[in-house]
């Protein structure tokens, strides 16, 4: 008995081009076929259910803006799939009860469904994922987003990354004794901290502040690191006791040089200052620098690794260190 001659039926019917197929055959082929389609269907439901589960999930960057749009395709991918599943059941059943005691392989012709329904199912996420993406890249939340990223490139190509004061405020009076860095340039900025030092480890030691600086440039899309540089003060309670410490510093730095190729002391006169310079070669990388110093009670180490960007327009390390002897020489 033909139970169909349209739609699914007659492509199963043409299954092999001139070979005519008994109608039985068609019949279970028909089965398997609806029964495939319900088998797609629950499995594209339940991966429908498990994109919108992990877009929720808080690290997830997959169609992370909500909005009509999206819910609408989400929406209308579930109504699809259950239409799809229930008519393949409802087919798929009615032809079963049409086919008992007329063959044995009723059963294997829903069975045989399952493989090839999974696989269908499991395929549907690739071109869900991608209608999701796209609705919810068509959000207003996402217009939002790219409104802000157009704002903050705006404002980011103004200048290099800027870090507020953390540690102390910036009418503490240590930070007038630290570099300023918009005396070293346009394109420099850094943090200011306030490391604190045990009173037993330091009964000597009044105060204490680090500054860290960093000079970039642009280049093409972002702002390109050059110049680093960490600037330690420490405030004794005499100009001895500063001096001491620089001492004891010069002669760690001393005796590494000693033990290796890669390092040269030398010691320099800056406005009537002594600045004991450690400079460290490394295969590979750019001598990088370190100047010791005492100016009064306050104890001055600088730390610099100039930029491996030949293009790049900072100031020459005197230049650092003269303005570091300037600024730790003001009187409080």
């Amino acid at each position: 008995m033909d139970i169909s001659h349209g739609g699914l039926d007659a492509a199963v019917a043409d299954v092999v081009p001139g070979v005519v197929v008994p109608a039985r055959t068609r019949e279970l082929l028909t089965v398997t076929a609806w029964s495939a389609a319900a088998v797609l269907a629950v499995v594209a439901v339940d991966r429908l259910i498990g994109l919108m589960l992990r877009r929720g999930d808080e690290f997830s960057s997959f169609a992370p803006y909500g909005g009509w749009q999206l819910y609408g395709v989400v929406a209308a991918l579930g109504l699809v799939a259950i239409v799809t599943g229930s008519v393949g059941l409802l087919r798929a059943r009615r032809l079963v009860r049409q086919l008992n005691g007329r063959t044995p392989y009723r059963r294997v012709a829903v069975m045989a469904a399952i493989l090839p329904g999974l696989f269908l199912g499991i395929g549907t996420v690739t071109p869900m994922r991608g209608v999701m993406s796209w609705a919810s890249n068509h959000t207003a939340a996402a217009a939002s987003a790219r409104a802000q990223d157009r704002e903050w490139f705006r404002e980011y190509k103004k200048g290099p990354p800027t870090v507020t004061y953390r540690g102390v405020t910036a009418d503490d009076a240590r930070l007038a004794f630290l570099l300023d860095p918009r005396a070293l340039g346009t394109d420099w900025h850094a943090t200011f901290r306030a490391p604190i030092t045990p009173s037993t480890a330091a009964p000597n030691v009044l105060a204490v502040a680090q500054g860290v600086y960093g000079e970039a440039h642009w280049l093409g899309q972002s702002w390109q690191q050059d110049w680093g540089l960490i600037e330690n003060l420490t405030i004794f309670q005499t100009a001895n006791e500063a001096r001491s410490y620089v001492a004891q510093e010069t002669r760690k730095d001393t005796e590494i040089c000693a033990c290796t190729t890669a390092g040269v002391m030398t010691t320099r006169n800056i406005a009537g200052v002594e600045v004991h310079v450690r400079t460290t070669y490394v295969v590979g990388y750019t001598p990088s620098r370190r100047a010791t110093f005492a100016v009064g009670n306050h104890s001055i180490r600088l730390f610099a690794i100039p930029p491996l960007n030949g293009d790049n327009k900072a100031p020459s390390f005197d230049a650092l260190l003269r303005a570091a002897v300037k600024r730790a020489a003001i009187t409080p």
